[in-house]
Formats: structure tokens, C-alpha cells, sequence
């Protein structure tokens, strides 16, 4: 039976890299436990729905790990702490392009609203289609059909 290579020879763990004031940030890629998390709360936010609660501090040490986050907290301004964290989030999500335009536009929203591409979302959004869908097919107003008419019935009227 063949043996299956070890995966570190093949694959090499992303690094998001962040300049700042002549010295760049480097972020690790999330354990998958954070990411289900950090998925789960992104998802959430855009439906306007957080069940719980998270502060900044909690999700900036989710996206950017421990140890980056204390280094930036101590090193950095408040809003250098945000744009990080916030751009991280979108990184760590697997939204790159996202996450480049986010830090480029210095923490502007971006329009239109970014999606992780995760299979659960890819599945809630053919659902979310099919139902409107099947909504707009039966709302849709249909023609009268010919030589059918309403017009002779008398109706009795309720005092």
C-alpha cells in the first residue's frame, strides 16, 4: 500500500504580510477551530444576527494570534490594531483580494460586501437563490385565461 508524503514537504503555510512604519507584520494562518469561528461570526455579521457577543480585543487575538497581537498593542496606534485585525479577519477567512483592498482603502468599508467562500456559505446561497426563485415564479402575476369571466356573480354585502 502506497504511504501518503508528509505534508509539510508540499505545503507551506500562508503568510499575510502587513508593512507598517518601515517594518512589516507577518500573520500566521489561523488553527482551523479559529477559523470556524471567525467564519461563523463573519456570517453572522452580515446577517445581522451575533448571537454572542465578541469584544475587538477577542477577535484581533483570533485573527492576528497571541503573540502579534500584544506586540501591535504595545507598539502600535489604536487604529494601525484595527486595520490589522479587521484585515486579517478577511485573510484568514480566504478573502485576499479583500483583504489587500481593505488595507489599501486604510479601513473603508468596501462595497459590494465581501463572502467567504466556504462550502457551507456556497450552499445557503444556492438555497437563499432557489427560494427566491420559486418566490418571484409563484408571485408572478398570470393572465387571465380567455372567455372566463367574473363579472355576472353577485356578491352579498355584510352590514
Amino acid at each position: 500500500m502506497p504511504e501518503l508524503l508528509e505534508l509539510e514537504e508540499f505545503l507551506d503555510p500562508p503568510v499575510l504580510k502587513m508593512p507598517y512604519r518601515g517594518r512589516t507584520y507577518e500573520v500566521q494562518e489561523c488553527s482551523a477551530a479559529v477559523w470556524l469561528k471567525l467564519t461563523a461570526l463573519f456570517e453572522a455579521t452580515r446577517n445581522g444576527s451575533v448571537a454572542e457577543a465578541i469584544s475587538d480585543i477577542d477577535l484581533f487575538r483570533m485573527t492576528l494570534g497571541d503573540e502579534l497581537y500584544a506586540e501591535l498593542f504595545e507598539q502600535t496606534p489604536k487604529s494601525f490594531v484595527e486595520l490589522a485585525g479587521i484585515t486579517a479577519w478577511y485573510w484568514q477567512l480566504g478573502l485576499p483580494d479583500t483583504a489587500k483592498a481593505y488595507f489599501a482603502n486604510k479601513g473603508k468599508a468596501l462595497t459590494p460586501e465581501p463572502s467567504p467562500t466556504t462550502p457551507e456559505s456556497k450552499v445557503s446561497t444556492r438555497q437563499t437563490t432557489q427560494r427566491k426563485t420559486r418566490t418571484a415564479a409563484a408571485s408572478t402575476t398570470r393572465s387571465r385565461a380567455s372567455g372566463t369571466s367574473t363579472s355576472g356573480r353577485r356578491t352579498s354585502k355584510r352590514s
